[in-house]
């Protein structure tokens, strides 16, 4: 009897363990984290969620770092809304190559993501790696990078176009939502302030003054980060040459 309940309980476990979406789950399946266990389980999960196109909040740090060449940031919200494969690949399918461990902290998943546009076929290989939490298996770390061997030219073009474009929007929304903080932040001071400060002599004194100083700064980092966008653009093509 007690034989049977533990065979029942190991069954249990590997079938937690498991990742649906994979084929015959022989990847991860084969995948082992001798060092700790909480690594192994959330690095399954992760291939789980990168099968789904999903990003799981659940499992990553509070102030978790997320980069790729085209794009860096850091906190659990951004991560979780950042999901350009969902947002404009939504059709596509991922498939997980290999798992490993690159270091005892740090979880690589080799995968693939393929779709079909009106340029072509676009084919992705994307190598992600993990910095975890040794104790709680939490996501510390994520960088993403891509290779475009597999893609036609024109293909490739639209990749790069594409998540350039993906990328600057989630920047300008970043600034937008810096700028309104900050304007929240000076509409809060009480208006006899001004008028404490206000020059007896300026004839202009009852007069509002429009203050464009964060809608420069607003206009500015945007300028700023769709430079940055452009550049990295005109890296990734020149790598392909």
């Amino acid at each position: 009897m007690m034989a049977s309940t533990d065979t029942e309980k190991a069954l249990r476990e590997a079938e937690a363990m498991a990742v649906a979406g994979l084929p015959d789950g022989a990847v991860c399946d084969d995948f082992e984290c001798t060092v700790s266990p909480a690594c192994e389980l959330t690095t399954k999960q992760i291939a789980r969620s990168l099968v789904k196109k999903e990003n799981e909040s659940s499992i990553v740090a509070k102030d978790v770092e997320y980069k790729n060449p085209y794009v860096s940031f850091t906190g659990k919200e951004k991560y979780k809304a950042f999901n350009y494969w969902k947002d404009e690949m939504g059709d596509g399918k991922v498939r997980v190559r290999k798992m490993s461990m690159a270091k005892e902290d740090v979880a690589c998943i080799e995968w693939t993501i393929e779709d079909q546009s009106k340029a072509g076929k676009i084919v992705v290989d994307v190598t992600s790696l993990f910095t975890l939490n040794l104790i709680s298996g939490r996501v510390l770390k994520r960088q993403d990078t891509f290779r475009l061997d597999n893609c036609p030219a024109q293909t490739r073009a639209l990749f790069i176009s594409s998540m350039s474009a993906y990328s600057i929007r989630a920047r300008a929304k970043d600034v937008a939502d810096a700028a309104k903080r900050i304007s929240q932040s000076f509409s809060s001071f009480d208006e006899s302030d001004e008028e404490y400060f206000a020059d007896p002599r300026d004839p202009n004194k009852f007069f509002q003054q429009q203050d464009n100083t964060l809608s420069d700064a607003f206009q500015l980092a945007t300028l700023i980060a769709a430079i940055y966008a452009v550049v990295k653009v005109l890296e990734q093509i020149e790598s392909l040459k």
